[in-house]
């Protein structure tokens, strides 16, 4: 469904799971999107339901069900 490179869109209120740290604690490398944010698809991982995505400087495993394409949207005004 997406290819390697592919924009992604990522709504507000979806769960970015990174990987652990030594210091993290048990929920510690889960966040939630406090916005919509635009990614980068990256990959598969082990878990089928997710999908590797990069956000700013950062790697994160989405739901695949939470990921759509991102299309940016031109309005063309017309002149009058």
């Amino acid at each position: 469904m997406y290819e390697l490179g592919d924009l992604v869109w990522i709504p507000q209120g979806s769960y970015l799971m990174r990987k652990r740290n030594e210091s993290d604690n048990l929920f510690s490398n889960a966040e939630v999107a406090t916005r919509p944010a635009i990614g980068v698809y990256v990959g598969e991982v082990p878990d089928k339901r997710y999908r590797k995505v990069m956000i700013g400087d950062m790697f994160y495993e989405v739901r695949e069900k939470e990921l759509r394409h991102y299309v940016e949207k031109r309005i063309k005004r017309l002149v009058s």
